[in-house]
């Protein structure tokens, strides 16, 4: 019934990826009635599920589905064209930039790009930002760091960010490793020029991720047992 279908609505959104039909999963009518039997492929079909004889996954999809958008607003568009009765919106692919973007590099896009929390768009002129100054030695954030002040930070806080958090591997390789990758990290931004931002992207993130251990140390402390078990493997 319509009323057993709002119910099934209100639970279910769709997003659909594939803008052209051969990306659309279809099975023939015999196949739909011999495997869901008479009752459901009924059932399908009665509510607009069938087209051109074709049982067609997406137009399931979509009337059974409260909220349906496309990947990105081009994509919403070329949907809305395949299937017109239909409302479709459309959600680019991404992350929410003013959630997940560094402290430190919040504050540079403020700078420079001062509407880019209301419009993330904005970001796509991000380039333009290339040789910003940051503070400091450091007056251009696409260039390495001259004095390599911000690499060293970078593998101290990653190596102490390491020594921190509970080993839950019992493996001499993978603890070596633990310990080896800030030092190969440092290493590798102080040899080759690599920009200074990215140093300062993932020494933010350490220090996120160090104040956070150390919460997690205080609240949930590993029981002694697995501290002793820890000393003898290392």
């Amino acid at each position: 019934t319509e009323r057993n279908i709002e119910a099934v609505r209100r639970r279910c959104v769709f997003t659909t990826h594939t803008p052209v039909p051969a990306g659309h999963d279809r099975f023939s009518g015999e196949q739909a009635y011999r495997i869901l039997g008479t009752e459901r492929a009924g059932m399908l079909e009665h509510f607009g599920c069938f087209h051109d004889g074709l049982l067609n996954m997406t137009y399931v999809a979509l009337r059974f589905s409260r909220f349906v958008n496309g990947v990105a607003m081009q994509h919403g568009k070329v949907s809305r064209q395949m299937f017109p009765e239909y409302t479709i919106d459309a959600i680019t692919n991404g992350v929410h930039a003013g959630t997940w973007t560094a402290p430190s590099v919040q504050a540079i896009f403020d700078r420079h790009l001062p509407r880019w929390r209301q419009d993330n768009v904005t970001l796509r002129y991000a380039i333009e930002m290339r040789h910003a100054r940051w503070f400091g030695w450091i007056t251009d954030l696409s260039a390495r760091d001259p004095y390599y002040v911000l690499p060293v930070m970078m593998g101290l806080s990653m190596y102490l960010v390491s020594k921190m958090t509970p080993m839950t591997s019992t493996d001499p390789q993978q603890q070596m490793m633990m310990k080896i990758m800030p030092v190969t990290m440092a290493g590798i931004f102080m040899i080759s020029p690599i920009s200074s931002g990215l140093a300062v992207y993932i020494l933010t993130s350490s220090m996120v991720g160090i104040g956070q251990q150390w919460y997690l140390n205080r609240t949930h402390p590993v029981p002694a047992s697995a501290k002793i078990i820890r000393a003898k493997k290392s």
